[in-house]
């Protein structure tokens, strides 16, 4: 997959919400990418970025869908 493809892309939760847009990515192990995604202001946590290694796979709609809900993802998130 283009790399490039995916700076940009929405990154949204399992349950559908908007957690923010990846801002840069670089190559990971095992076929994942290191992506920093740029939060939503909306989402109720201080930080303003964060980094996840996730599998590269883009919705038809472009869009980064992950494999965890808004709650887990904050949680994650707080430490």
């Amino acid at each position: 997959m283009n790399l490039a493809a995916i700076v940009g892309a929405p990154v949204w939760s399992k349950d559908r919400s908007l957690i923010g847009m990846v801002e840069r990515v670089t190559p990971g192990p095992a076929g994942k990418v290191d992506a920093v995604v740029r939060l939503n202001a909306a989402l109720p946590t201080k930080m303003q970025t964060v980094q996840m290694r996730v599998l590269p796979r883009l919705t038809d709609k472009g869009a980064l869908l992950l494999g965890y809900s808004k709650r887990q993802l904050l949680e994650l998130f707080s430490g």
